[in-house]
C-alpha cells in the first residue's frame, strides 16, 4: 500500500513539472508574440510628402511620426475629419505651396517643445481651416484667400513671416487662441478677436498694416507698429 502511495506521489510531481514547463513555454511564446506585434507598430520617423494621397496615408496611419511636405499639393476633404495625433509634426518646406481647402482638422499636433505645424513655404487657405491644441509657426507666407477662414481653438499662432488676409478672407482669434505677431500682418479682409479667450499680441518687431476691419472684444496688445485706421483699444 505504501509503495502505491509513493508511486502516485511521484507521478503527480512529474505531472506538475510538465505543466510548469508547458506554461513557461506558452508564456515565452506569448511574450515573444507581443514583442513582435509591438515592434511592428514602431514609428518610422518623418515621411517625405510629394502628393496629397501619401499625406493622408501618413496622417491616417499609426506609424509615421510626422510629415515633411516637399511638393505643391492641395489638402481638402469631402467631410470634416479630426486627426488627433499627439506629438505629430507637419512641416511645409521652403519654396512649396500648400493649398488648404475644407474639413482638415489637426488636433494635438506637436509637443511642449516642438511646434506641431511649421510653414516655411506658402500656405494658402481657400476654405475653412481649423486646428486645436496645436502651435502653428509661420516662417514663410500664410495667405487667407477670399472666402477663406482661419479659425483655430485652444491653440497658438506664432508669425515670424508674412500673413496676408485677402478681401473677403477672415482670421478668427477665438476660443483660447493666441496670435503672436513678430513680423508682418496685412489685413485686407476681417480680423476678429473674440471675448472667449482670443488674444492678439503685436510684439516689438511686429507690424500690422490694416486696410479693412479689425473687430476686437478680446485681448489686444501692441508693442510694435500699426499702420492704417481702426486699431483696437488696448
Amino acid at each position: 500500500m505504501r509503495r502505491v502511495v509513493i508511486a502516485f506521489l511521484l507521478a503527480f510531481i512529474l505531472l506538475l513539472t510538465a505543466c510548469s514547463g508547458t506554461a513557461s513555454q506558452a508564456s515565452s511564446q506569448t511574450s515573444s508574440l507581443a514583442s513582435s506585434q509591438a515592434s511592428s507598430q514602431e514609428l518610422t520617423g518623418i515621411v517625405d510628402i510629394y502628393d496629397s494621397d501619401t499625406l493622408m496615408e501618413a496622417i491616417r496611419g499609426d506609424t509615421a511620426a510626422g510629415v515633411d511636405i516637399k511638393a505643391d499639393i492641395t489638402i481638402g476633404l469631402s467631410s470634416i475629419e479630426e486627426f488627433e495625433k499627439d506629438g505629430f509634426l507637419m512641416t511645409i518646406d521652403k519654396g512649396v505651396t500648400v493649398t488648404m481647402g475644407d474639413n482638415f482638422m489637426p488636433v494635438y499636433f506637436g509637443t511642449d517643445t516642438v511646434n506641431g505645424i511649421i510653414n516655411n513655404g506658402t500656405l494658402v487657405i481657400t476654405g475653412t481651416f481649423e486646428f486645436a491644441m496645436t502651435t502653428f509657426e509661420n516662417n514663410g507666407t500664410l495667405r487667407i484667400a477670399a472666402n477663406g477662414m482661419l479659425a483655430p481653438c485652444y491653440s497658438t499662432i506664432q508669425n515670424n513671416g508674412e500673413v496676408i488676409i485677402d478681401a473677403d478672407g477672415e482670421l478668427r482669434i477665438e476660443r483660447d487662441t493666441t496670435f503672436n505677431n513678430s513680423a508682418t500682418l496685412t489685413n485686407n479682409g476681417l480680423v476678429k478677436i473674440s471675448s472667449d479667450g482670443g488674444a492678439f499680441n503685436n510684439l516689438v518687431t511686429g507690424k500690422i498694416i490694416n486696410n479693412n476691419r479689425i473687430v476686437s472684444v478680446g485681448t489686444y496688445t501692441n508693442a510694435g507698429e500699426f499702420i492704417g485706421d481702426g486699431e483696437p483699444l488696448m
